[in-house]
């Protein structure tokens, strides 16, 4: 039996991997967060808060320019 690996965040290594497709089909703009949740096999909310993540990333990097 395997024991997926936790991180501080709560999420697995797979989920975090996963990262990079929530962020590409949310800017596909085709998809809701529930059909990339249920796609990529990952809760909504996880899939809510890595696009919100990545927004505020983008607005505080737009705020520095």
């Amino acid at each position: 039996m395997t024991v997926p690996l936790k991180l501080d965040s709560g999420s697995t290594v797979s989920q975090l991997l996963k990262r990079p497709k929530v962020l590409d089909l949310w800017r596909q703009g085709q998809s809701s967060t529930y059909c990339i949740a249920q796609a990529l096999d990952l809760p909504e909310d996880e899939v809510c808060a890595i696009i919100d993540a990545a927004e505020q990333r983008a607005l505080a990097k737009a705020r520095q320019a």
